[in-house]
């Protein structure tokens, strides 16, 4: 039997003890001119911009696994044709390699008195809703739609 797996810590113990496999090999992710080879065959029936270079792609996504490679390329394939562009520009790369490779954490905002008024706004309605739709008021409308 022969396995792959890009992290071995999320496979299951039972899978890992003795017997199991007789030998695990350990593959480096690809880096320079390797990366470069995998980019441009995954990019091989692609339109890049002439100003996008393969080598500009490769420096920007240290270590990453081939399956990682290919996914930003398509995604950058895919970034490129919802924005209308005829070729795949360096925004889209850039984009699909904040999405797969860097995934920037969400801004946490700074609440401002604006900001503060209008959650107060929103909250309006649902207090209303609160006093207004009381299990209490439900019994009573549901009382007088029998009586009637």
């Amino acid at each position: 039997m022969i396995a792959t797996t890009n992290d071995t810590r999320y496979m299951p113990p039972s899978l890992l003890r003795p017997g199991r496999f007789d030998y695990v090999i350990y593959l480096q992710p690809p880096i320079g001119e390797n990366a470069e080879n995998i980019v441009s065959y995954y990019l091989r029936d692609k339109d890049l911009a002439e100003d996008v270079l393969i080598s500009d792609i490769v420096k920007a996504m240290p270590k990453v696994s081939c399956a990682t490679l290919e996914t930003v390329m398509n995604l950058a394939a895919l970034n490129s044709v919802y924005q209308g562009h005829e070729h795949i520009q360096k925004e889209d790369i850039t984009e699909a390699l904040l999405q797969v490779v860097y995934k920037p954490k969400r801004r946490i905002r700074k609440l401002t008195p604006q900001s503060c008024r209008r959650l107060q706004y929103m909250k309006l309605p649902m207090q209303w809703s609160e006093k207004f739709f009381t299990p209490e008021a439900l019994e009573l409308s549901r009382f007088a739609e029998t009586k009637v």
